[in-house]
């Protein structure tokens, strides 16, 4: 499952690096591991135990969370850019955080449904993606906002 995790983790990080057309390009996948990560440690505190089932859900969350810090990313970025005037930070937050939050919302109902399932290892399956999507969710829009934050201060002041 580590070499499932470790494949995933090479392709996203080469489809960044070819697809878009960004600076910082692996930011994206930078707050999806982090998001993993947190993701796993709450896990791991709840409780509950790691399975092969469990294991197997890295490479869909590394996935989710390149996907969710990619949105604010761009969407920093075509502030920046495009309207440079505005606040980046809050255009991007206003206009991406509620589509956002009610997608990880339905996820996360959409995820927890698989305890009804009479398969332990589906309970627990499902209990980890709805936990590690909100800890995406979150480290998708922090770490892309915590990098952008200071460069466009100093862009700005370059100006």
């Amino acid at each position: 499952m580590l070499a499932l995790g470790a494949i995933a983790f090479v392709v996203m990080l080469i489809v960044l690096a070819i697809v878009f057309r960004v600076r910082w390009r692996i930011l994206p996948l930078l707050a999806g591991v982090i998001g993993v990560a947190w993701g796993f440690g709450t896990f791991g505190y709840l409780g509950i135990d790691l399975s092969l089932v469990t294991i197997s859900g890295l490479p869909i969350l590394i996935g989710i969370g390149v996907e969710f810090a990619s949105q604010i990313h761009n969407r920093v970025e075509e502030q920046c850019v495009f309207h440079p005037d505005t606040d980046p930070f809050a255009e991007t937050v206003s206009q991406l955080g509620p589509p956002m939050v009610v997608t990880t919302v339905l996820a996360v109902i959409a995820f927890l449904v698989m305890r009804i399932s009479r398969v332990p290892m589906i309970h627990d399956f499902g209990v980890l993606l709805a936990v590690d999507i909100v800890t995406l969710l979150v480290a998708g829009i922090v770490v892309p906002l915590a990098v952008h934050g200071p460069a466009s201060v100093i862009t700005r002041a370059q100006r």
